[in-house]
């Protein structure tokens, strides 16, 4: 009997798929869920890469382990880490408290946060982006400084040129009309109905002509680059501007949570592949999900239609996603600090992200 049972036990070992041999002399193998998420787990082929594979299959490595991968929907990430049937799940995952109830996860691995995505031909209304010129880019300040001057060279004009009867004797209305003397001049649009008679007047007339080339000439430049910038806007600049918006996000994300909070309309679709072609088609005004998954996209197959609106938001930490009491939680945490020490984490970020 005793035989039997120890017959029936070495089977259950070497034919189970979802165990992790514990015998240092077998081969141990990590069963793996992903979900597509660029450029955390990218499919090539059968095959799958991304920043989030690469990594885990170095700690597989660290471990002694090989990897087998088992492709779910991102909304169904979890149910294979809860039942047993997978070691661990990544695809970009956000650590929260409320998934800390039915998984354990590793140390974080990676800081993200949400940013929004939008179509390339969203521009700014005509209001705002003339709003945004004037006063976000601070131009206001130029031409506070340009009538000041023009206010300070007409107080001269007037005291040199009021008594040859062109200008007012008076002070009022006689600065109006040099404060038109010098608009002219500075413009250089030539003279009309005052004209310089005192050589005081005709040498200040003179700066005037060259600084008015000087100042329009750097002004309309700064100008046409504000406008261009603003005009690779669009309206849609940070969360606030999403309530009400058609906004489009991954199933199961934390996205879709934070979106409804703030009024958004949600579409949650099944793969973040659907969010980028319903922006594309704009049948949504927004994509919004982690950076580093909008920011790839908007550098790859995006590049030229869609951009990055505003800054990120909603601070994330992603980590590995484990079944609650994992005996390989520990191990898996000490091959994360061994391969940052080593280099090999930041090399693989830049791999994938830059030196961004």
């Amino acid at each position: 009997m005793h035989s039997i049972l120890t017959a029936i036990f070495l089977l259950l070992l070497v034919f189970s798929p979802w165990h992790v041999l514990g015998s240092d002399n077998l081969q141990k193998t990590m069963n793996v869920d992903v979900a597509l998420v660029p450029p955390m787990v990218v499919k090539h082929g059968n095959s799958y890469a991304g920043f989030d594979v690469e990594l885990l299959e170095a700690i597989a490595e660290e471990l002694h382990m090989s990897v087998t991968y088992r492709e779910v929907p991102f909304a169904r990430i979890f149910d294979g880490v809860k039942n047993g049937e997978a070691h661990a799940a990544v695809a970009g995952i956000t650590i929260t408290e409320e998934r800390e109830k039915f998984v354990d996860f590793s140390h974080h691995y990676f800081d993200s946060g949400l940013h929004i995505l939008v179509h390339a031909e969203a521009g700014i209304s005509t209001f705002r982006h003339i709003w945004d010129i004037f006063v976000k880019n601070k131009m206001y300040k130029w031409f506070l400084s340009l009538f000041g001057f023009i206010f300070f060279l007409a107080n001269i004009v007037w005291f040199s040129e009021h008594h040859k009867e062109q200008i007012s004797r008076r002070y009022f209305p006689g600065i109006f009309d040099a404060c038109w003397f010098v608009i002219v001049t500075m413009a250089t649009v030539g003279y009309g109905d005052i004209v310089p008679r005192t050589w005081v007047g005709r040498i200040l007339s003179s700066i005037i002509m060259m600084f008015g080339i000087t100042f329009f000439t750097l002004a309309t430049g700064n100008i046409i680059s504000a406008m261009t910038v603003e005009r690779m806007k669009s309206d849609i600049q940070g969360p606030r501007d999403l309530e009400e918006k058609h906004v489009a996000t991954l199933e199961g994300a934390t996205s879709v949570d934070y979106l409804r909070g703030i009024g958004s309309r949600v579409h949650a679709v099944p793969s973040i592949s659907d969010a980028f072609t319903m922006l594309e088609k704009k049948e949504v005004d927004a994509v919004v999900y982690d950076a580093p998954v909008l920011l790839y996209y908007e550098h790859h197959d995006g590049n030229g239609t869609v951009m990055i609106t505003g800054k990120k938001f909603e601070e994330q930490y992603y980590g590995i996603a484990l079944p609650q009491g994992s005996e390989i939680r520990e191990a898996i945490n000490r091959a994360l600090l061994k391969l940052r020490q080593s280099g090999f984490y930041g090399n693989l970020y830049k791999k994938w992200f830059g030196d961004s």
